[in-house]
């Protein structure tokens, strides 16, 4: 008899821990979820601090321009129609 009461109390500690592993697991997930995401945005800023330094440049600017369609001051502007 005194057997089968520890088995009882060793399941019943078993079924105590489920809950708190479970949680466990999920926080380790979200947390990989989170550093991948952070890696991300990691690489999405550098990308954005390496464009907002080349639109700085001169040379950048009259070219976004150009792409625009805009023309300087001192220049004819043409529209070529097809």
């Amino acid at each position: 008899m005194p057997g089968n009461w520890l088995v009882v109390i060793l399941l019943i500690m078993g079924v105590l821990y489920i809950p708190p592993l479970k949680g466990y697991y999920e926080q380790r997930k979200a947390t990989s979820a989170a550093k991948s995401h952070l890696q991300q945005l990691g690489k999405e800023n550098r990308a954005l601090r390496a464009r907002a330094k080349s639109l700085k440049k001169e040379s950048t600017i009259e070219l976004e321009a150009r792409k625009l369609g805009m023309v300087s001051p001192d220049e004819r502007p043409f529209v070529i129609l097809r």
